[in-house]
């Protein structure tokens, strides 16, 4: 996707509202010599990895091909090909591939090959049309589940893309948030991250933390319990006589959630910890990995700055972001990673954070145990929607900003490795 920089959002005043006894588990893999190492211990009931090698060795693992196996989109010609604003993704167990194409409001199935089968949905509000998708997932059968961020609504349409029912939320549409994340758990509760940064008329100047509420609704959507509140993004605040400015911290903590199994992943990248909190908010699995924080240099404060006024032609607006960028702190470190994801199999990969403007992803992959395997790289500008057991699948963007959806295979090599689990 390239570098995008955050937007700064003028805000009038003032509309924002284990066992308990150790246990010590040493395992020991080697690969063509290679020695690795998971500590594992138990703390007051929390299952607690700590990972300092990777189970693969340098040049062995999993990687990507280096050319897509599909490729869906135009930039000019057939409009059902021509994509925009697309929010997901899917390859369903048939082999057709879904796309929530936002911009128009449908979700469009193509064959194995990336031929058109069908259209869906529209711009609107009325049943199974749509007037802010933003996620798609999965149900049994290849049935679909989508929600619809302006209308606080969830949809489900069955195996040939015929809609079927949809429930609105409504603790979001009373309450709406700043941000949601939505994943799906595997009795079939939907899982929001509903994220809202607290302001009152006392605000100052300064950094301030948003916080992400994880809800779980029933899979109809009519009851909810909120199973914890927890720290969000991180955000600057310029408090003025016209209104206060908001702009995302530069390098800032944000928080990354991924559901699996009937519980999910959380973390917000102030180091290098991941937890696993059970369908009840509790924190059961603690995944860490011994990491060297990079350092935010006097160059990416430059650049940042830089970045954030190219291309701004109006004189005023220019220098409301100039001023607003001289006083913004910069943190000492980045964040340890970005993103999370747990792929088909259950392995979770971790996205290694990068600056901005760096193009090449790289993610670390635990297994489903926690244990460290290795580091996978994906192609630059494609935004991971779904990794299979052999392919991954995600937005792709040209050049020129246009977009694609492509799939790419998953190679892993076959590795034999040896293990022993010793308790001390």
């Amino acid at each position: 996707m390239g570098y995008h920089p955050p937007a700064v959002v003028t805000l009038r005043p003032w509309n924002l509202a284990l066992l308990a006894t150790l246990t010590v588990l040493f395992v020991g893999c080697q690969d063509s010599g290679r020695n690795t190492s998971v500590v594992v211990r138990d703390s007051s009931g929390i299952h607690i990895i700590e990972n300092t090698t990777p189970a693969w060795a340098d040049g062995r693992g999993w990687r990507i091909s280096d050319q897509p196996s599909l490729h869906i989109g135009v930039s000019e010609g057939d409009s059902d090909y021509q994509l925009f604003q697309v929010v997901g993704a899917l390859r369903l167990n048939d082999g057709r591939i879904v796309i929530a194409n936002a911009g128009t409001g449908e979700l469009r199935y193509f064959d194995p090959s990336g031929r058109l089968l069908r259209r869906t949905g529209r711009k609107g509000g009325g049943p199974g049309e749509f007037q802010g998708l933003t996620w798609l997932g999965t149900l049994r059968a290849d049935s679909l589940i989508t929600f619809d961020w302006r209308t606080r609504r969830v949809s489900i349409f069955d195996s040939n893309g015929d809609f079927v029912r949809s429930t609105t939320l409504e603790t979001l549409a009373t309450a709406p948030p700043s941000h949601v994340h939505v994943d799906l758990l595997s009795n079939g509760s939907l899982l929001i991250g509903a994220q809202r940064l607290f302001a009152s008329p006392d605000v100052g100047s300064g950094v301030h933390n948003d916080t992400i509420y994880h809800i779980r609704f029933e899979p109809h959507g009519i009851s909810c319990d909120t199973i914890g509140r927890r720290p969000g993004a991180e955000s600057y605040i310029l408090v003025h006589e016209g209104g206060l400015e908001l702009l995302p911290l530069p390098f800032g903590h944000s928080p990354h959630t991924a559901a699996y199994r009937s519980g999910f992943y959380f973390g917000r990248g102030d180091s290098y910890i991941i937890g696993y909190y059970s369908s009840e908010g509790q924190l059961l699995r603690s995944i860490r990995k011994t990491h060297d924080r990079q350092s935010v240099t006097a160059a990416d404060q430059h650049r940042f700055r830089k970045s954030m006024t190219e291309g701004i032609e109006d004189e005023q607006e220019r220098r409301m972001i100039e001023n607003l960028l001289a006083d913004v702190p910069f943190p000492k470190t980045m964040p340890a990673y970005g993103n999370i994801i747990v792929d088909v199999e259950g392995n979770l990969w971790v996205e290694e954070y990068r600056r901005p403007w760096e193009d090449q992803p790289r993610w670390t992959v635990f297994n489903r145990e926690g244990g460290l395997l290795g580091v996978v790289r994906t192609p630059p500008r494609l935004e991971i929607y779904q990794i299979g057991s052999d392919y991954v699948l995600g937005r792709w963007e040209d050049e020129l900003r246009v977009e694609h959806v492509r799939q790419y295979e998953l190679i892993k090599d076959q590795i034999e490795a040896r293990s022993a689990v010793g308790v001390v």
